[in-house]
């Protein structure tokens, strides 16, 4: 039986955890994007306000002399108009707080993925060690079955000498009571080998005895 497959929440978890615990700056979004953009120097080489950004001086000087006074007497109308340093702080502070409320839901997300991977870990421990006991008891079953095939194999070995080694030796005693002229019965008693079963020998000396027998029968009753 395959194993189930090892649940990848635990890799999650690893991951989100290592993010929250080290600081892990977050991916940038659009609002961190934004803020990069409004910090970034312009075509001329400058960061800031618009009017902090153009190149020819006898233009920009004038202008922030006069954002600088507007900024002093009317901010709130200064702020209002693009290209102006009050403007520009504004919408880059609205960037800020956008970005910071990007990186609370980013940071608010990875740790609800860190709940749930750590909650889908807890419910996969019971599921892994059935699993690892499932397979130790079918490691120990195949071991069990390759002990006892290899037991039979010795005593199929075993038994095949034996056997062999009692063949002979019946062979031998069949051999030996044959060259003596008998043989054993079904019954394991020693008994006469019968004529058919003798060697030519054997024959011609069981036929010689037959006669001398013959002739001595054959004598005596001429004597009577």
């Amino acid at each position: 039986m395959a194993a189930p497959a090892a649940p990848t929440g635990r890799q999650d978890t690893q991951s989100l955890a290592s993010a929250l615990s080290l600081g892990a700056t977050p991916a940038m979004g659009p609002a961190h994007a934004e803020v990069s953009r409004l910090n970034s120097p312009g075509p001329s080489g400058r960061s800031g306000s618009g009017i902090n950004q153009l190149a020819n001086p006898w233009a920009r000087v004038p202008l922030q002399v006069l954002d600088t006074i507007g900024r002093i007497a009317a901010p709130r109308i200064e702020a209002l108009v693009p290209g102006t340093e009050g403007h520009h702080q504004q919408v880059l502070g609205q960037a800020n707080a956008a970005a910071e409320k990007e990186t609370a839901d980013q940071e608010a997300a990875a740790k609800m993925g860190l709940e749930k991977a750590q909650a889908a870990n807890q419910e996969a421990i019971p599921e892994l060690k059935r699993t690892a006991a499932q397979l130790a008891q079918e490691k120990a079953d195949e071991a069990e079955r390759a002990n006892r095939a290899r037991e039979e194999n010795v005593r199929t070995i075993a038994e095949g000498k034996t056997q062999s080694a009692e063949a002979i030796a019946k062979e031998k005693h069949r051999g030996a009571l044959a060259q003596h002229g008998f043989e054993e019965n079904e019954k394991g008693e020693i008994v006469p080998l019968p004529y058919e079963k003798m060697s030519e020998s054997q024959q011609a000396v069981h036929d010689l005895k037959a006669a001398q027998t013959e002739a001595a029968e054959a004598q005596a009753a001429l004597r009577k």
